[in-house]
């Protein structure tokens, strides 16, 4: 996945997040880990900052038709 996207947009910087389950919630039967890939190809404008929401500048199902093939 690096690699692909490394080959698509050029060495970007990103942050890898590793999500656990939430400690002591009772919820460690059925949670799961998950890793994600976050990479900063933008800058965070004023509306990211102020509402903790990002906005994603490319359909997710593009972004993958370029994934393939890169």
């Amino acid at each position: 996945v690096l690699r692909r996207h490394d080959n698509l947009y050029g060495l970007h910087d990103y942050n890898f997040l590793i999500h656990t389950s939430p400690f002591h919630s009772g919820s460690e039967s059925f949670y799961h880990w998950r890793a994600e890939l976050l990479p900063l190809t933008t800058n965070i404008a004023g509306f990211e900052r102020g509402a903790g929401f990002y906005i994603n500048e490319m359909a997710p199902e593009k972004v993958a038709q370029l994934l393939r093939f890169a």
